[in-house]
Protein backbone atom coordinates (compact mmCIF):
# COMPACT_ATOMS: atom_id res chain seq x y z
CA UNK A 1 0.00 0.00 0.00
CA UNK A 2 1.22 3.60 -0.87
CA UNK A 3 0.65 6.20 1.54
CA UNK A 4 0.24 9.39 -0.69
CA UNK A 5 -0.32 13.28 0.06
CA UNK A 6 -2.27 16.04 -1.66
CA UNK A 7 -2.00 19.19 -3.17
CA UNK A 8 -5.14 21.11 -3.93
CA UNK A 9 -5.27 23.58 -6.92
CA UNK A 10 -8.12 26.45 -7.07
CA UNK A 11 -9.29 27.46 -10.11
CA UNK A 12 -10.26 30.90 -11.15
CA UNK A 13 -13.10 31.42 -12.91
CA UNK A 14 -13.50 34.94 -14.58
CA UNK A 15 -17.22 35.66 -15.83
CA UNK A 16 -17.21 37.47 -19.37
CA UNK A 17 -20.47 39.18 -18.77
CA UNK A 18 -22.17 36.87 -21.37
CA UNK A 19 -25.85 35.31 -20.27
CA UNK A 20 -24.23 31.69 -20.98
CA UNK A 21 -21.30 31.85 -18.91
CA UNK A 22 -23.17 32.69 -16.03
CA UNK A 23 -25.38 29.47 -16.20
CA UNK A 24 -24.71 26.88 -13.50
CA UNK A 25 -21.96 24.14 -14.30
CA UNK A 26 -22.36 20.16 -13.64
CA UNK A 27 -23.11 19.28 -10.33
CA UNK A 28 -20.33 17.53 -8.64
CA UNK A 29 -21.00 14.15 -7.84
CA UNK A 30 -21.62 13.00 -3.96
CA UNK A 31 -18.41 11.83 -1.84
CA UNK A 32 -19.55 7.91 -0.98
CA UNK A 33 -18.65 5.91 2.22
CA UNK A 34 -16.75 2.86 0.76
CA UNK A 35 -15.83 -0.37 2.85
CA UNK A 36 -12.90 -1.68 1.30
CA UNK A 37 -12.34 -5.83 1.83
CA UNK A 38 -8.67 -6.55 0.32
CA UNK A 39 -8.04 -10.06 -0.60
CA UNK A 40 -6.10 -10.87 2.49
CA UNK A 41 -9.24 -10.04 4.73
CA UNK A 42 -8.46 -6.69 5.91
CA UNK A 43 -11.01 -4.12 5.63
CA UNK A 44 -10.82 -0.39 5.15
CA UNK A 45 -13.85 2.14 5.67
CA UNK A 46 -13.17 5.53 4.31
CA UNK A 47 -14.92 8.13 1.83
CA UNK A 48 -14.04 7.94 -1.84
CA UNK A 49 -14.37 11.32 -2.91
CA UNK A 50 -17.13 12.12 -5.64
CA UNK A 51 -17.62 7.97 -6.07
CA UNK A 52 -14.50 7.91 -7.78
CA UNK A 53 -13.13 4.19 -7.27
CA UNK A 54 -11.16 3.27 -10.11
CA UNK A 55 -8.31 5.59 -11.33
CA UNK A 56 -4.77 4.52 -12.28
CA UNK A 57 -2.04 6.07 -10.58
CA UNK A 58 0.77 7.17 -14.01
CA UNK A 59 3.56 9.18 -13.47
CA UNK A 60 2.65 10.37 -9.52
CA UNK A 61 -0.44 11.65 -11.27
CA UNK A 62 -4.20 10.25 -11.15
CA UNK A 63 -5.83 9.55 -14.53
CA UNK A 64 -9.52 8.09 -14.69
CA UNK A 65 -9.72 4.45 -15.63
CA UNK A 66 -12.77 2.26 -15.80
CA UNK A 67 -11.18 -0.77 -16.04
CA UNK A 68 -9.80 -2.67 -12.50
CA UNK A 69 -7.58 -5.29 -14.74
CA UNK A 70 -5.89 -2.09 -15.67
CA UNK A 71 -1.71 -1.77 -14.67
CA UNK A 72 -1.90 0.34 -11.45
CA UNK A 73 -5.64 1.25 -11.69
CA UNK A 74 -6.94 1.77 -7.90
CA UNK A 75 -8.86 3.43 -5.57
CA UNK A 76 -8.26 6.27 -2.95
CA UNK A 77 -9.74 6.19 0.17
CA UNK A 78 -9.66 9.14 2.12
CA UNK A 79 -10.51 9.58 6.09
CA UNK A 80 -8.95 6.08 6.98
CA UNK A 81 -8.43 6.14 11.15
CA UNK A 82 -6.09 9.26 11.78
CA UNK A 83 -4.68 9.73 8.60
CA UNK A 84 -4.13 12.75 6.91
CA UNK A 85 -4.57 12.11 3.16
CA UNK A 86 -5.33 8.46 1.65
CA UNK A 87 -4.29 5.59 1.21
CA UNK A 88 -4.23 4.55 -2.93
CA UNK A 89 -4.84 0.62 -3.04
CA UNK A 90 -4.39 -0.91 -6.00
CA UNK A 91 -7.23 -3.13 -7.15
CA UNK A 92 -5.22 -6.14 -7.71
CA UNK A 93 -5.08 -5.51 -3.80
CA UNK A 94 -9.08 -5.35 -3.66
CA UNK A 95 -11.67 -7.98 -3.37
CA UNK A 96 -14.53 -5.98 -3.00
CA UNK A 97 -15.68 -2.13 -2.82
CA UNK A 98 -18.95 -1.65 -1.01
CA UNK A 99 -20.73 1.70 -0.96
CA UNK A 100 -22.13 2.16 2.15
CA UNK A 101 -24.02 5.77 1.41
CA UNK A 102 -23.32 9.15 0.14
CA UNK A 103 -23.00 12.19 2.42
CA UNK A 104 -24.65 15.17 1.71
CA UNK A 105 -22.53 18.44 0.74
CA UNK A 106 -23.23 19.51 4.26
CA UNK A 107 -21.14 16.07 5.44
CA UNK A 108 -18.97 16.47 3.73
CA UNK A 109 -18.24 20.38 4.15
CA UNK A 110 -18.35 19.69 7.43
CA UNK A 111 -15.29 16.66 7.52
CA UNK A 112 -13.13 18.93 5.65
CA UNK A 113 -13.19 21.70 8.00
CA UNK A 114 -13.11 19.96 11.15
CA UNK A 115 -10.25 18.18 9.28
CA UNK A 116 -8.71 21.34 8.33
CA UNK A 117 -9.20 22.91 12.05
CA UNK A 118 -7.87 20.16 13.81
CA UNK A 119 -4.53 20.72 11.87
CA UNK A 120 -4.38 24.65 12.78
CA UNK A 121 -5.02 24.31 16.01
CA UNK A 122 -1.97 21.99 15.74
CA UNK A 123 0.71 24.22 13.59
CA UNK A 124 -0.64 27.09 15.81
CA UNK A 125 0.31 25.31 18.97
CA UNK A 126 3.86 24.90 17.80
CA UNK A 127 4.03 27.95 16.30
CA UNK A 128 3.52 29.53 19.78
CA UNK A 129 5.56 26.77 21.70
CA UNK A 130 8.75 27.97 19.30
CA UNK A 131 8.38 31.53 19.94
CA UNK A 132 8.07 30.90 23.65
CA UNK A 133 11.08 28.70 24.46
CA UNK A 134 13.15 31.77 21.52
CA UNK A 135 11.88 34.25 23.96
CA UNK A 136 12.84 32.07 27.22
CA UNK A 137 16.25 31.01 25.74
CA UNK A 138 17.27 34.53 24.69
CA UNK A 139 19.72 36.08 26.73
CA UNK A 140 21.13 39.57 25.17
CA UNK A 141 24.80 40.66 26.62
CA UNK A 142 25.30 43.99 25.12
CA UNK A 143 28.50 45.75 25.00
CA UNK A 144 28.88 48.05 27.47
CA UNK A 145 27.64 51.19 26.27
CA UNK A 146 24.99 49.70 23.92
CA UNK A 147 21.66 49.73 24.41
CA UNK A 148 20.62 46.88 25.67
CA UNK A 149 18.51 44.38 23.06
CA UNK A 150 14.57 43.87 23.59
CA UNK A 151 13.81 40.69 24.90
CA UNK A 152 11.01 38.81 22.76
CA UNK A 153 7.68 38.82 24.45
CA UNK A 154 7.29 36.24 27.01
CA UNK A 155 3.88 34.27 26.89
CA UNK A 156 0.64 35.42 28.69
CA UNK A 157 -0.25 33.52 31.91
CA UNK A 158 -3.58 31.58 31.58
CA UNK A 159 -6.81 32.91 32.43
CA UNK A 160 -9.76 31.59 34.75
CA UNK A 161 -11.12 30.19 31.60
CA UNK A 162 -8.38 28.67 30.53
CA UNK A 163 -7.62 26.91 33.33
CA UNK A 164 -11.18 25.50 33.51
CA UNK A 165 -11.27 24.07 29.60
CA UNK A 166 -7.74 22.77 30.05
CA UNK A 167 -8.66 21.10 33.48
CA UNK A 168 -12.39 19.07 31.94
CA UNK A 169 -10.37 18.69 28.76
CA UNK A 170 -6.26 17.75 29.70
CA UNK A 171 -4.13 17.62 26.83
CA UNK A 172 -1.92 14.99 28.62
CA UNK A 173 -4.96 12.68 28.96
CA UNK A 174 -5.42 12.64 24.47
CA UNK A 175 -7.39 16.03 24.15
CA UNK A 176 -5.45 17.48 21.53
CA UNK A 177 -6.95 19.86 18.58
CA UNK A 178 -6.18 16.40 16.16
CA UNK A 179 -8.95 14.40 18.60
CA UNK A 180 -11.49 17.21 16.83
CA UNK A 181 -11.28 16.04 13.50
CA UNK A 182 -10.84 12.63 14.91
CA UNK A 183 -14.62 12.74 16.64
CA UNK A 184 -16.15 14.49 13.18
CA UNK A 185 -14.24 11.45 11.03
CA UNK A 186 -15.76 8.77 13.53
CA UNK A 187 -19.17 10.31 13.71
CA UNK A 188 -19.33 10.89 9.15
CA UNK A 189 -17.12 8.28 8.12
CA UNK A 190 -18.38 5.33 10.68
CA UNK A 191 -21.18 6.57 12.56
CA UNK A 192 -19.61 6.39 15.90
CA UNK A 193 -21.00 8.99 17.63
CA UNK A 194 -19.67 11.47 20.57
CA UNK A 195 -20.66 10.65 23.97
CA UNK A 196 -21.76 13.37 26.16
CA UNK A 197 -17.94 14.73 27.03
CA UNK A 198 -16.79 14.03 23.69
CA UNK A 199 -19.47 16.86 22.37
CA UNK A 200 -18.93 19.02 25.02
CA UNK A 201 -15.34 19.46 23.55
CA UNK A 202 -16.71 19.81 19.98
CA UNK A 203 -19.23 22.39 21.14
CA UNK A 204 -16.49 24.25 22.84
CA UNK A 205 -13.07 23.61 20.30
CA UNK A 206 -12.51 27.32 19.80
CA UNK A 207 -12.36 28.45 23.62
CA UNK A 208 -10.30 25.54 24.52
CA UNK A 209 -7.79 25.66 21.28
CA UNK A 210 -6.91 29.36 22.79
CA UNK A 211 -6.33 27.99 26.14
CA UNK A 212 -4.08 25.12 24.33
CA UNK A 213 -2.45 27.38 22.30
CA UNK A 214 -1.18 29.56 25.31
CA UNK A 215 -0.31 26.21 27.49
CA UNK A 216 1.65 25.02 24.88
CA UNK A 217 3.65 28.13 24.81
CA UNK A 218 3.97 28.23 28.78
CA UNK A 219 5.17 24.47 28.83
CA UNK A 220 7.56 25.22 26.13
CA UNK A 221 9.02 28.05 28.24
CA UNK A 222 9.42 26.62 30.96
CA UNK A 223 11.39 23.55 29.67
CA UNK A 224 13.43 26.07 27.81
CA UNK A 225 14.28 27.44 31.22
CA UNK A 226 15.22 24.49 32.85
CA UNK A 227 17.51 23.40 30.36
CA UNK A 228 19.28 26.73 29.93
CA UNK A 229 23.12 26.38 30.76
CA UNK A 230 24.02 27.28 34.58
CA UNK A 231 25.79 30.75 34.40
CA UNK A 232 29.84 30.11 34.72
CA UNK A 233 31.31 31.09 38.13
CA UNK A 234 33.90 33.64 38.03
CA UNK A 235 37.62 33.16 37.87
CA UNK A 236 39.01 33.70 41.31
CA UNK A 237 40.87 36.70 41.71
CA UNK A 238 44.68 36.75 41.43
CA UNK A 239 46.64 36.40 44.68
CA UNK A 240 49.27 39.07 45.90
CA UNK A 241 50.96 37.45 48.58
CA UNK A 242 52.83 34.72 46.69
CA UNK A 243 56.29 33.83 47.54
CA UNK A 244 59.12 36.14 45.85
CA UNK A 245 61.09 33.55 43.52
CA UNK A 246 64.34 32.69 44.25
CA UNK A 247 67.42 34.71 42.66
CA UNK A 248 69.07 32.44 40.71
CA UNK A 249 71.34 34.69 39.29
CA UNK A 250 75.13 34.35 39.07
CA UNK A 251 77.38 36.50 41.38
Amino acid sequence: MRIATVCCGIVLLVATGRAQDSRPGPVRPADERVLVTLKNGETLTGVAPQGIKIERLVGGRFLPSKDVRELKAGIRVWYYRDLDGYLFLEHRQVASVEVLDRLTPEQSKELSDAMAAGRRGRDDARRAATLARRAAESRPTPEEGDEPAPKPEAPKPLSETDMAVLAQFPPEEGWTPEKFGELKRRSIVLHVYPNANEQAFLDGFETWRGAFERWSALEAAKEAAKEAPKSAPKPAPARDDAPPKPDVGGV
